[in-house]
């Protein structure tokens, strides 16, 4: 027999590799040569959504790095951390600067926490995406100066609270806009700056003749937000997840510029290697891989998921079912439908109805009448039942459709007490009256039917004439009737009053007016109080009032 000995070193080693390679081929499994698909990636990692996530591997901002610093109070509360990506395109934005205005340092605030996670004074910069950049600065007399703290400018241009005053630099702040917009390496999503300064630097790009696609970018991405204070001491400069981050689990809101790579190709990409795993590795690999498809909410694998999941309590069930709750969308709602119609554990039908409660689709509407009848083979019992029931009328509630009024009317004959309050609850949300009728007091079997007695021939009255005409008649009889006779910029400014009402279905209606007759879409149930929704609503009208001419233009379905 040829013995292999009697190769060369180099023809030994191609043989060998050959065979490696075969048997790595032929083995059960999933194929070892992809398991890097699995592996952390160890450069710094943004993870979630920047108000909600934390950061791995986090490099320090301005570490030993010419042209760029720290403001001395960031620096003392250890918040000026990020992922590799931002820290990079810091560096070679201040060597820019510097370039162009030799001895330019480019000062920083906060940024994030070595391992991520909320900070003071802010809602984001929990993932290190987000930085404070102070502005770019000079004496009266012209001359560059540096900051020791954050500093306001108002809209002329001028310190406010600074002895001596200073001057916001258009020339070199606008240099630091345009730098940061033409990086090729990172995407930019914002630059928050005050309306005020935006004016000035886009004033002095458009006077220096600069491109119109640069201008139109400026445009969108310098902008104030609603619910933040004004940043007229500092740009705050946010940027998109890089693809690596993405593939890890990073996410953003939108929105997603017209010019913008979001990596969904890469992450359905990474999705589909990730279900080789779950399909067929070792209980381990299974369990990473359904975090990971959760994590990046690779959305286009739910439905394979979803076949892979059997009605028995488990582990590998477990973390299908989170997996599931974290990327399904309203693409996979009929699946999702199907799964919570069939019995499964407790736990698990829970966070199958999260999901319908994120969506809150009217197609679930069908779905959700059977449930709150009691009339889905749950496996829930007594009280556990109960609270789920009450859930689906919640939702039905937040879901604007008045095809489910005669389901609640029904509901008002409910034997639970509980029950029929949260139909009646709803019933205020999607009608905007209340009939006067309290629903925790317990009455006669008499008293009870002629409750829902009025509530139908409420229904009968009300179903042909479409629902902004009953949310118009429930606030004229609550006593805020609308004017719809007046010029339309007092219309909204008597909506943005009925907002602070204290009746929660008063308030969430007048919200669903204000986007019919402004064309906005601000989900009236997304809110965490009410002093948060009244500021959104006078912030924006506040701005936005001049677009609204003051002619006489009636309410829509008045």
């Amino acid at each position: 027999m040829y013995s292999m000995w009697r190769l060369s070193d180099r023809q030994r080693v191609t043989v060998t590799g050959f065979v490696i390679y075969l048997l790595l081929l032929l083995s059960p499994g999933p194929h070892p040569l992809h398991a890097g698909v699995l592996d952390a990636d160890l450069r710094a990692q943004s993870i979630g959504f920047p108000a909600a996530g934390r950061l791995r591997h986090a490099v320090q901002i301005a570490d030993k790095t010419p042209h760029l610093e720290v403001l001395p109070y960031q620096r003392h509360r250890s918040i000026h951390y990020a992922t590799t990506y931002l820290a990079e395109l810091l560096k070679r934005t201040a060597a820019s600067l510097a370039k162009a205005h030799p001895g330019n340092v480019l000062q920083l605030g906060n940024s994030s926490r070595r391992r991520g996670g909320p900070i003071p004074f802010s809602i984001s910069h929990q993932v290190g995406r987000d930085v404070d950049i102070a502005f770019q600065v000079t004496t009266l007399r012209g001359k560059p100066a540096k900051l020791k703290n954050l500093t306001v400018f108002g809209d002329d241009g001028l310190s406010k609270n600074h002895v001596p005053r200073l001057r916001f630099d258009v020339v070199r702040n606008w240099r630091l806009v345009k730098t940061l917009l033409n990086d090729r390496h990172v995407q930019v999503q914002w630059i928050f700056v005050s309306e005020g300064l935006k004016k000035l630097l886009l004033n002095h790009a458009k006077t220096h003749k600069e491109p119109p696609s640069l201008l139109a970018r400026a445009e969108k991405l310098l902008h104030q937000p609603m619910l933040a204070g004004a940043h007229d001491d500092h740009f705050h400069l946010r940027i998109y997840c890089s693809r690596a981050d993405r593939l890890a689990g990073c996410l953003d809101h939108g929105p997603f510029w017209p010019w913008i790579d979001d990596h969904q190709k890469a992450v359905d990409r990474r999705g589909t290697a990730l279900m080789r795993f779950v399909e067929r590795g070792t209980k381990a690999q299974r369990l990473k891989a359904l975090r990971l498809l959760g994590a990046i909410r690779a959305h286009r694998v739910v439905p394979r998921l979803m076949q892979l999941l059997s009605r028995k309590q488990g582990e590998i069930n477990d973390a299908i079912i989170e997996a599931v709750a974290l990327a399904a969308t309203e693409h996979d709602l009929d699946d999702l439908l199907d799964a919570l119609s069939r019995p499964r554990p407790v736990s698990h039908t829970r966070r199958l109805f999260s999901v319908l409660e994120r969506l809150q689709h009217p197609r679930s509407l069908d779905f959700l009448g059977r449930l709150a009848r009691g009339r889905v083979a749950v496996r829930l019992q007594g009280q556990a039942l109960i609270e789920l029931r009450k859930r689906a009328l919640r939702l039905i509630g937040k879901i604007p459709e008045v095809r489910s009024v005669p389901l609640l009317i029904g509901l008002l004959d409910d034997r639970y007490r509980s029950i029929r309050a949260e139909a009646a609850r709803s019933l205020h949300m999607l009608t905007n009256h209340n009939l006067g009728i309290s629903w925790y007091r317990v009455v006669s079997s008499k008293k009870q039917a002629e409750r829902v007695a009025r509530w139908r021939a409420f229904w009968k009255t009300y179903r042909a004439r479409g629902r902004l005409r009953m949310l118009l008649d429930g606030f004229r009889r609550a006593g805020h009737a609308l004017d719809t006779t007046k010029a339309r910029q007092e219309q909204i400014d008597e909506l943005i009053k009925l907002v602070g009402l204290r009746a929660p279905y008063l308030s969430a209606n007048a919200q669903y007016v204000l986007n019919q007759f402004t064309g906005l879409h601000v989900n009236p149930h997304r809110w965490s109080s009410k002093k948060k929704c009244l500021r959104f609503w006078r912030i924006w009208w506040e701005r936005e009032r001049r677009i609204f001419s003051n002619t006489r233009q009636s309410l829509p379905g008045g």
